[in-house]
């Protein structure tokens, strides 16, 4: 069953407004503040707290004997399929390309990983990338993403779809739509310059819901706005 955490939610505010401010009220004057409850779900209250990891902290553990910074993500590079083209492996689009050289994506592509934050770098002059993803029994998949923050992608917002070895995209669960509870749940403070307005934006950018059978699948992200972006975060949850 699923859990929920109570929070509040300013009630007055209109749907545009919910979506560009609602979220985390401790940064919000008082005057905007309300007493109304409101739930979040558990998967993706889970899903804000790996998507709002401090990408500059640096947990230090002994290797050795030796005390070593490490990071609290794991850094991933995404691949686009056009490299296989360029390289003169295949000629067709990216469906044939899947099918063609899947058993090849495996040696060159990294692996998406399960319950941590993971900072995906994003192939420049592309649309859209991939990543692999392994399950080994059966389950619920979601895949969240998230942005790490400036000018260019304030608005932007990342699909996610599964596709299989004969390049078949799978059907996803339920709506890709957020509650308004998850928007208003999850949030982040964001100042672009010095004297910028300081502004709250909703924090996770893409939630993909999928009921997948064991095996090994090829997922691809596509960005709705790819002008300067590098980098993008991305968490995998497994249904509780």
């Amino acid at each position: 069953m699923t859990t929920k955490s109570t929070r509040r939610i300013l009630s007055w505010l209109s749907l545009a407004l919910i979506f560009l401010l609602l979220g985390c009220e401790d940064f919000l004057p008082e005057k905007y503040k309300e007493e109304l409850k409101y739930t979040v779900a558990e998967m993706d209250e889970i899903a804000c707290g790996y998507l709002s990891c401090d990408l500059e902290v640096r947990d230090t553990i002994d290797v050795n004997g030796t005390p070593v910074a490490m990071p609290r993500y794991k850094e991933l590079t995404a691949i686009q399929l056009n490299n296989f083209v360029a390289q003169g492996m295949i000629t067709a689009g990216d469906s044939a390309i899947i099918d063609g050289i899947f058993d090849s994506l495996t040696t060159v592509t990294d692996t998406l990983i399960p319950d941590t934050t993971l900072v995906v770098n994003f192939p420049k002059n592309s649309t859209t990338c991939y990543l692999l993803f392994n399950l080994p029994t059966t389950g619920t998949v979601y895949f969240y993403s998230s942005l790490i923050f400036d000018a260019n992608n304030l608005h932007t917002y990342v699909n996610a779809d599964v596709l299989t070895r004969k390049a078949v995209s799978l059907p996803q669960k339920g709506s890709p739509q957020m509650d308004l509870e998850t928007i208003a749940g999850c949030c982040e403070y964001v100042q672009l310059t010095e004297s910028a307005t300081e502004i709250v934006l909703p924090k996770i950018r893409g939630r993909q819901i999928f009921d997948l059978q064991p095996g090994l699948y090829l997922v691809r992200f596509t960005p709705t706005e790819v002008t300067g972006l590098t980098k993008f975060l991305v968490t995998v949850l497994e249904e509780r």
